[in-house]
């Protein structure tokens, strides 16, 4: 306890940067399978699957950003 008689807590900082750090892996993965799936379209080689990394990423980065502006 500390002097005031609030107890402290050690675990809140490291699950501060453990969240921060799921938040930016959420945004950089989101990035990074748009990009693949654009890719694959630009180059004329698209199938689904590339359609769906193109939305599934869109979603990742956007669940990602919103996840950070919570917080």
């Amino acid at each position: 306890m500390s002097e005031d008689g609030n107890p402290t807590s050690p675990v809140s900082n490291s699950g501060a940067r453990r969240s921060r750090q799921l938040r930016t892996t959420t945004c950089v993965a989101g990035i990074v399978a748009a990009a693949v799936g654009l890719g694959y379209v630009l180059t004329g080689n698209a199938r689904a699957i590339d359609i769906v990394l193109i939305v599934g990423g869109l979603l990742a980065i956007l669940a990602g950003l919103l996840l950070m502006r919570k917080r």
